[in-house]
């Protein structure tokens, strides 16, 4: 060793995830792909008699054996006056308006497909504790690899763990239904439908889906160990005991967050060394570096599967971290010590609230 740091764009899994990223691209912005050449346009307008898909956006013909999904949109304005989250809330409220969706037959199999891949691997549901969450999980999955014109198939623990941790996140936002909800995109309009498939995917969230794409196809070429907390505790803020990372990233599985326990459900202003896992010092990233309130409700949001569940966007949640209960076992999975179940009931059910397992 020379103590040369290692320059991280030549490790053998950058070079290939570089690899891929680029086929991907090469792949997916094929000129021949256009449905109809120089003048296809990504939408059009909704044609009588027809609803469009949720996931794709095509028009599809009303009848009575399809799947209704409402959905709720808050609107495209937020209130320029205020930011106090109650008067946010009101503001949404006042613009909330509901759209009448369906699946095409396509998106229907696709559909089918995550449900029956969620029932066939169990074991790589991850933290969707909940099947049918995996399943809605899933389904985001496959929804990202059809806006891409990629093939994905779900045949395995390992394939649906990978594409749930993945592309399962970037599915909302690629989708139709995406263009609505939780908040309008400006020029969205409720009379029109996509030309195509996912024509109507914005380049930005399909360039950042082909690396997302590409990063998942070398992660699962690569080996996967579980990593313990080092000093045989837990993550001081979701308490599970250890974490699953790549081999070539057992460094970056803990780290230590400086922070005072009143900010995350304890008592006491007085600094305290946390250990904390990868996954919430990556919100932890996310939150600009903060810890409090907005860090915990995004880290229990997304273990609880609501990250993009309409209901869950305005709520103010006070979750307690595992680290100020002063337990001694840690927890067997994120977040364990909360009624993450009794979360999604209260959501669904139009209440709230967070209470600590007993």
């Amino acid at each position: 060793m020379n103590g040369t740091p290692s320059n991280p764009h030549t490790t053998p899994f950058s070079r290939l995830r570089a690899a891929l990223t680029e086929r991907i691209t090469r792949m997916t912005t094929d000129p021949n792909l256009n449905p109809d050449g120089p003048a296809f346009h990504p939408l059009r307008d909704l044609p009588a008699g027809t609803i469009p898909c949720a996931l794709c956006g095509v028009p599809v013909a009303m009848a009575g054996d399809r799947d209704i999904i409402t959905v709720l949109s808050l609107g495209s304005q937020r209130d320029p006056n205020s930011a106090h989250p109650e008067a946010l809330l009101r503001h949404a409220q006042a613009q909330e308006t509901t759209l009448t969706m369906t699946r095409c037959d396509t998106c229907g199999e696709r559909r089918a497909a995550a449900v029956l891949a969620v029932a066939e691997f169990p074991e790589g549901r991850g933290r969707f504790r909940q099947a049918v969450l995996a399943e809605d999980a899933a389904e985001l999955a496959l929804a990202t690899a059809a806006a891409l014109g990629i093939p994905l198939v779900l045949g395995s623990v390992r394939a649906l763990r990978f594409a749930l941790d993945y592309l399962a996140p970037l599915g909302h936002g690629l989708t139709w239904r995406g263009r609505y909800s939780p908040r309008m995109v400006a020029a969205a309009r409720r009379d029109e439908a996509a030309s195509a498939p996912f024509s109507a995917v914005e380049p930005e969230l399909l360039d950042e889906a082909r690396r997302t794409f590409a990063e998942m196809l070398a992660a699962r070429t690569a080996r996967v160990v579980s990593v313990a907390e080092p000093g045989g505790s837990g993550c001081y803020l979701c308490g599970v005991g250890a974490v699953e990372v790549l081999s070539s990233a057992k460094a970056r599985a803990w780290t230590t967050l400086r922070l005072r326990p009143e900010t995350v459900g304890g008592r006491g202003g007085d600094l305290v060394v946390a250990s904390v896992c990868w996954r919430c010092n990556d919100e932890f990233e996310r939150q600009e570096r903060t810890v409090g309130d907005r860090l915990m409700q995004a880290l229990v949001l997304r273990a609880a599967g609501l990250e993009n569940h309409l209901a869950a966007r305005d709520l103010i949640l006070r979750p307690t971290a595992w680290g100020v209960l002063g337990r001694r076992e840690p927890n067997q999975s994120p977040w364990q010590h909360l009624d993450l179940a009794g979360l999604r009931a209260d959501i669904e059910s139009g209440q709230t609230g967070i209470e600590v397992a007993r």
